[in-house]
């Protein structure tokens, strides 16, 4: 899977604004959410979880003008992709407006 949306923003405020994202989800779905791991080295993230029974990883990385999320979705989820990629990407897309 992989999701590319362009930005505007400086690079800090991206991150900033991941990051936040990043912990309202934690605090919204942490009930479905296990093994949660989040890796920064400078603007690139190793990110990974198990949800619904999954094990869910991927990268994602910030540039000046676009976000870059690599990931690899699991065998049980793959009739799902579309959708998975679509509800990151609009919610990407709507975070870094």
């Amino acid at each position: 899977m992989k999701i590319l949306v362009n930005h505007s923003l400086p690079t800090v405020e991206a991150k900033n604004r991941i990051l936040k994202l990043a912990e309202e989800l934690k605090k919204d779905y942490g009930s479905q959410i296990s093994n949660y791991s989040e890796t920064w080295n400078g603007n690139v993230a190793e990110i990974a979880l198990k949800a619904m029974g999954m094990n869910i990883s991927g990268t994602l990385e910030i540039f000046s003008d676009k976000v870059t999320m690599n990931g690899k979705v699991p065998l049980m989820a793959k009739p799902f992709q579309g959708q998975i990629e679509n509800l990151i990407k609009s919610k990407l897309v709507e975070l870094l407006a």
